[in-house]
């Protein structure tokens, strides 16, 4: 499950989707955003819902990063 990420079309932006990879289908589909532009997001699944953690608010950097928490249900 990709979160979040850096594009570099046009400039750098980050980018807040979140996507997941539909089984069978091959194909990545959109789960949502998260209400934070970030990139270099961990995240981990636990008891139904998806966390993910941590990441940069500043492109082409490693600095910007604070302590902060996303969750999504996970769809059965």
């Amino acid at each position: 499950m990709p979160a979040g990420g850096e594009v570099f079309t046009g400039g750098v932006r980050l980018e807040p989707s979140v996507e997941v990879l539909a089984p069978g289908a091959n194909a990545w589909r959109l789960a949502g955003t998260m209400p934070l532009a970030l990139h270099g997001v961990g995240g981990a699944g636990v008891g139904g819902r998806f966390y993910l953690l941590g990441g940069s608010t500043v492109a082409a950097s490693a600095g910007g990063g604070n302590p902060r928490t996303f969750s999504a249900g996970l769809a059965p």
